[in-house]
């Protein structure tokens, strides 16, 4: 099993719609990953919880499609789940799969959509 670098700049914020279990798997490959509700950010409105992800400088990881039509920095990484149905069993195999097979460099500063078997590089439109 391939493993991310630990370093602040692999370490994963899950929005409050995103299953526990991601959070374990992602544990379990030896990553910190941490949820809203945990940062007490639950109701947060999405372009707050992009700056939060900015300020902890963590991999943003969303099911949220309105995502797709803000403007980005260069230094921003988001991973958007487009999984349907949005169940663990299609979710959890598909993300391993995903960090199993990119490199550290694809995370930094991309905007990532991950399908149930393929991923794109979304093309960030800059502030």
């Amino acid at each position: 099993m391939k493993k991310l670098p630990s370093s602040p700049n692999f370490q994963f914020l899950l929005d409050e719609n995103v299953s526990k279990n991601v959070k374990k798997l992602l544990q379990s490959m030896g990553y910190l990953a941490k949820t809203v509700q945990e940062l007490r950010k639950q109701t947060i409105k999405n372009t707050k919880l992009l700056d939060l992800a900015r300020q902890l400088q963590y991999i943003l990881v969303i099911y949220d499609k309105d995502f797709l039509y803000y403007s980005y920095l260069p230094t921003d990484s988001i991973i958007l789940i487009d999984i349907f149905p949005m169940i663990d069993e299609k979710i959890l195999p598909a993300f391993e799969n995903f960090l199993n097979k990119i490199s550290p460099n694809t995370l930094k500063g991309n905007f990532i959509i991950l399908y149930e078997t393929s991923f794109k590089i979304k093309v960030k439109v800059g502030k």
